[in-house]
């Protein structure tokens, strides 16, 4: 009787004070009347610790109020271990069954001094951890929280963003203004549930946060093939030139701008037309200075008439000096030496009056044909001056013995003077002295 007596007691001052292992003092347990505590009653489905060697309910009150996920707890009385729940029989009434062998107690059924419960006992980990205790370098005890999954932050108050990728931006424009080029898309990482932008490398999976994608636009504008040359800058006249080929940038484009455009749009290359000083040759006429005029175009490799519409003196004075001779007498327009079997390659000409030959006047583009304006071939009469012909024999000696002399003479028809040419300068008649034998005396 003795025995029992000092077990209740023990039992007693076991359900009223601890002792704290943190701060050397003794604390009181509060059980409080109004909160839920069940004898033979038990919550099923919802414990998530066991605990064991625990002899009486404050004990498990004091492993339920160090650990902040816990909500109720039960005692078994036969076994002596605590059950910690993660609800009450309010949240899951339907898991409240009765258990002989168990007491059922919500948290709220014994409280302490917070201070009995340790650095852990305050809901260091914001029940979203496991709390560690231990102490610093000096001496002071703290907690330290391993924070659950999906978890961060000292306390482990902070939900780790749950990263996702974000829906697609618009493609953006393409690379190029013109033929084949590419256009990229990107998208965020994202916290699923507060929208938050997070660091890409937070995203996971087989797509990255930029999406490339291949685009055509219209052709670009670029050179077309060269042009064909034109005509030799000299074909109206004679000797060097220049030729010119042009090329277009297609697509409207702008040449020396786009960038298939640069360069030169036009080239331009040496040419020769007909020679400034071609042969020319007069036909047809009678006397020597006269006749039709006829030029050689040693490109086209043909001899051409002159169309006499426009035929003046001047003309006619170039061609008499080109053939050696001083100048024309008369331009012949009314076409008397005729055609000879000629067709005319000059059928328009235009002189300034500085030109040195007749080929470096302005003239239609050469081009035989059997007609003209007027259909008479241009002509002249060159003045021709007289030229000696060579020396004659020398005569006989004037007399037949003793002193004497001897006589020659020459033309002036290599050829003669004509068409107001200048006559032959100088004696038509030479004589030389000659001796023969003395005479016979009487």
């Amino acid at each position: 009787m003795e025995m029992s007596r000092r077990i209740c007691l023990l039992m007693l001052i076991i359900t009223t004070i601890e002792a704290s292992i943190y701060t050397n003092k003794i604390y009181k347990w509060t059980k409080n009347p109004e909160s839920h505590a069940t004898t033979g009653k038990n919550l099923l489905n919802h414990k998530y610790k066991t605990i064991y060697m625990k002899f009486s309910p404050v004990q498990c009150a004091y492993e339920c109020l160090k650990d902040s996920k816990c909500k109720s707890f039960s005692h078994e009385k036969v076994i002596k271990f605590c059950e910690l729940h993660n609800s009450t029989h309010v949240d899951a009434p339907a898991s409240f069954v009765d258990d002989i062998e168990r007491d059922y107690h919500t948290r709220s059924a014994y409280s302490i001094d917070p201070e009995a419960l340790g650095p852990c006992g305050m809901d260091a980990c914001s029940n979203h951890g496991k709390c560690l205790e231990t102490r610093t370098t000096d001496d002071n005890l703290v907690a330290i929280c391993v924070c659950d999954a999906g978890w961060s932050g000292v306390d482990c108050e902070t939900e780790d963003p749950v990263p996702t990728w974000g829906p697609w931006k618009s493609w953006e424009a393409c690379s190029v203004t013109c033929g084949k080029g590419w256009k990229k898309r990107t998208r965020n990482c994202e916290d699923a549930v507060l929208k938050t932008s997070l660091p890409v490398d937070q995203c996971f999976g087989d797509l990255a946060d930029t999406e490339y994608q291949g685009c055509t636009m219209t052709d670009c504008p670029r050179w077309e093939e060269w042009g064909d040359w034109g005509e030799c800058s000299t074909q109206t006249s004679c000797g060097r030139g220049f030729k010119v080929r042009n090329r277009t940038c297609s697509n409207g484009g702008t040449a020396g701008i786009d960038r298939y455009c640069l360069g030169d749009f036009t080239q331009s290359a040496p040419c020769m037309d007909m020679n400034c000083k071609s042969a020319l040759r007069i036909r047809g006429g009678s006397e020597h200075g006269e006749g039709r005029v006829e030029i050689y175009n040693d490109i086209k490799k043909e001899w051409g008439l002159i169309c006499a519409n426009q035929w003046d003196q001047s003309k006619a004075d170039l061609i008499c000096k080109q053939v050696g001779l001083p100048a024309a007498h008369l331009a012949i327009t009314d076409g008397r030496f005729g055609n000879g079997d000629g067709q005319y390659g000059i059928t328009d000409i235009n002189c300034e009056g500085d030109e040195r030959t007749l080929q470096m006047c302005q003239r239609n583009l050469w081009s035989l044909t059997s007609t003209c304006t007027g259909d008479k071939a241009a002509g002249v009469q060159c003045q021709v001056n007289g030229v000696w012909s060579l020396w004659g024999e020398w005569s006989e000696c004037s007399v037949t013995c003793e002193d004497g002399t001897r006589t020659r003479t020459r033309l002036c028809n290599h050829p003669p003077a004509l068409h107001g040419g200048r006559a032959c300068i100088g004696d038509d008649l030479q004589t030389k002295p000659c001796t023969l034998p003395a005479c016979p005396t009487v």
